[in-house]
C-alpha cells in the first residue's frame, strides 16, 4: 500500500472512531439518532475532498449509489404489485422448516429467555441501534474498500450488483412474512414484541416508513446477506481487522432473530445468496479485466511490430 492510500485509510480510521465514540455517548444518554444513507454519503463526500479523491470518488461511485437507490424504491414497487395484484403471501413453509430444524422458533424462544414480558432494557436498545446500522455499514466497508484495492472495489460493486438482483427476484416469487407479521397478523406463532419498531417510532417517529418498504420481504434475509457478503470481500485485505466485522454480522444474526425480523433459516438463504454473489462478482470481475488488458497488450504488441 502507498503512503497516500496509507495515510487515507489513517484519516478514515480517526473520523470512525470520532463517529463511534459520538454514537455510544448519544446512546449512555438515552438518546437515539438515525444517520440515513444520504447523509453519511455527503459526509464521505467531504470526506473525499479533504484527501482530494472527489473525482475519483464520482466516477467509481456514481452508478452504484443510483443502483443502490433504485433498489430501495424496487422494494416498495415489489410491495405495491403484490398488494395490487393480491398476490399470496407465504409463511407456513418456513415456519414448518424452522420447527423441524429447531422444534419451536428461534424468535419465540429468545423473546421469553431474554424479553418476557419485561419492559425494553439497555440490550434491546442497543440491538435496535445496531439494526438500524445495517444501512450504512455495507456502504462503509465499500468505501474501505475503494481506498485500499481498486479490484477489490470493483469486485465489491459486481457482487452487490448480483445480490440486489438476487434479493428483489426473490421478494416478488416468494413474498414471506416475518416471524413478526405472522405472529401479530396471520397468529400462526406465538406472541413475538418487535420492540426495534416500538423503540424507532418511541425515539424517531416515523422513521420506520422510510425503510420498511416492502414488510412481507423475510426470504432472504438481505440483513444478513449484506454484512456476510462483506465478510467474504474482505477475508483478504482487512486480515486481522476483520474479525471486528464478523463480530458485527454475527451481532447482526442474532439481532434480527431477537427482533422477529427473520427467521434462521432466512439468513441461511441469505448467506446462500450471499456467497453466489461473491463468486459471480469474483468471474464478472476478472472477465472485465482481462478484457481491459487484452487489447491494451494488443495494443502495445502493434507498436512492437511497427517498430
Amino acid at each position: 500500500m502507498t503512503k497516500e492510500k496509507t495515510s487515507s485509510v489513517y484519516k478514515i480510521k480517526i473520523v470512525i472512531l470520532i463517529i463511534l465514540s459520538i454514537l455510544i455517548l448519544l446512546f449512555l444518554l438515552n438518546i437515539f439518532v438515525y444517520l440515513p444513507k444520504l447523509i453519511f454519503l455527503l459526509l464521505t463526500f467531504g470526506l473525499t475532498i479533504i484527501l482530494k479523491k472527489h473525482r475519483q470518488f464520482l466516477k467509481d461511485w456514481l452508478l452504484f449509489l443510483s443502483i443502490i437507490y433504485l433498489s430501495d424504491t424496487l422494494r416498495g414497487v415489489t410491495y405495491y404489485l403484490i398488494c395490487k395484484f393480491q398476490l399470496p403471501v407465504y409463511c407456513l413453509y418456513v415456519i414448518k422448516l424452522e420447527k423441524a430444524l429447531f422444534g419451536t422458533i428461534p424468535s419465540v424462544l429468545l423473546q421469553n429467555l431474554l424479553l418476557n414480558g419485561q419492559e425494553i432494557g439497555y440490550l434491546e436498545k442497543f440491538l435496535t441501534v445496531l439494526h438500524g446500522t445495517h444501512f450504512i455499514a455495507f456502504l462503509l466497508v465499500g468505501f474501505c474498500l475503494w481506498l485500499r484495492n481498486e479490484h477489490c472495489f470493483e469486485k465489491f460493486k459486481c457482487s452487490f450488483y448480483l445480490l440486489l438482483v438476487g434479493g428483489l427476484s426473490s421478494y416478488f416469487s416468494i413474498p414471506t412474512a416475518p416471524p413478526w407479521l405472522a405472529s401479530e397478523m396471520f397468529h400462526l406463532i406465538p406472541p413475538l414484541r418487535h420492540f426495534n419498531l416500538e423503540i424507532y417510532n418511541m425515539y424517531i417517529p416515523d422513521l420506520t416508513s422510510g425503510f420498511n418498504t416492502d414488510p412481507v420481504a423475510a426470504m432472504p434475509s438481505l440483513h444478513a446477506a449484506f454484512p456476510f457478503l462483506c465478510c467474504l470481500l474482505i477475508w483478504k485485505v482487512m486480515k486481522q481487522k476483520r474479525w471486528i466485522f464478523y463480530l458485527y454480522t454475527l451481532l447482526i444474526f442474532f439481532t434480527i432473530i431477537y427482533t422477529g425480523d427473520h427467521y434462521i433459516i432466512d439468513i441461511l438463504a441469505g448467506i446462500i445468496l450471499a456467497t453466489l454473489s461473491f463468486i459471480g462478482g469474483n468471474i464478472i470481475q476478472k472477465n472485465l479485466s482481462k478484457r481491459i488488458i487484452n487489447p491494451q497488450h494488443q495494443s502495445q504488441q502493434k507498436n512492437i511490430e511497427h517498430l
